[in-house]
């Protein structure tokens, strides 16, 4: 009887209390993402969801490019717009 490799589960408490799992380098979430232009400081009413933060990210960057002109979302941007990423 031959025995499959042992898979390494890499998880983070952060992930855990979102309910993330890592396994073999593929993200899984039961809760989905959510983020508005608003929490950032603009007057405006667009909201992102995804399943990922990866997902919200996607969709913000075209949003910001069509609807607000950044062709670049500076470092200083994306980082306040990761924070303002919450659980639905």
């Amino acid at each position: 009887m031959t025995l499959n490799k042992p898979v390494r589960l890499e998880c983070s408490l952060e992930m855990l209390i979102d309910g993330c799992v890592t396994i073999l380098g593929q993200e899984k979430t039961d809760v989905a993402k959510v983020m508005e232009c608003r929490s950032v400081g603009l007057d405006c009413d667009f909201v992102a969801h995804g399943e990922t933060e990866a997902q919200v990210m996607e969709k913000v960057a075209q949003h910001a490019k069509k609807d607000h002109g950044m062709h670049e979302i500076p470092e200083e941007v994306a980082t306040k717009v990761r924070a303002a990423i919450r659980n639905e």
